[in-house]
């Protein structure tokens, strides 16, 4: 693997899930994912298709090459492309909830979590700073 492939604070988040999903037998466990802009994980999970977002198929499959994570090992949940607060959590595998902080917020105030709770593993999120990194933008 080559430095280069690694570079960048989401790399290291993504195999940071994923190397705790595989120690994870909860197979309904929920790792999610935050950032505060969703500009920075419509760049990083998909691409547009006829006016669609769908995932980055090219990317997914560098990342499982690379171990940084297999996403054919989750249930995707795009919070960041769909604002529909209908989400279904399976339990046939770990689910990963990709998310800006103001949607995540409304969905938490509207306890859409509370049968969850036990099963969510992680909550990470990919903030956006200044060059300096002495300031957080949400």
């Amino acid at each position: 693997m080559l430095w280069g492939d690694w570079i960048g604070k989401s790399n290291i988040i993504l195999k940071n899930t994923w190397d705790h999903s595989k120690k994870n037998k909860n197979k309904k466990a929920i790792y999610i994912l935050l950032t505060p802009k969703i500009e920075i994980f419509q760049s990083l999970f998909f691409e547009k298709n006829k006016g669609e977002y769908k995932l980055n198929k090219t990317r997914i499959k560098r990342w499982k090459e690379l171990d940084i994570i297999d996403l054919d090992k989750f249930n995707v949940i795009d919070c960041i492309n769909d604002k529909s607060k209908d989400i279904t959590f399976t339990s046939k595998k770990h689910n990963l909830m990709i998310i800006n902080v103001q949607f995540f917020e409304s969905l938490y105030k509207g306890d859409i979590f509370d049968d969850y709770l036990d099963d969510i593993a992680m909550i990470t999120i990919d903030e956006s700073h200044c060059i300096t990194g002495d300031k957080l933008y949400g």
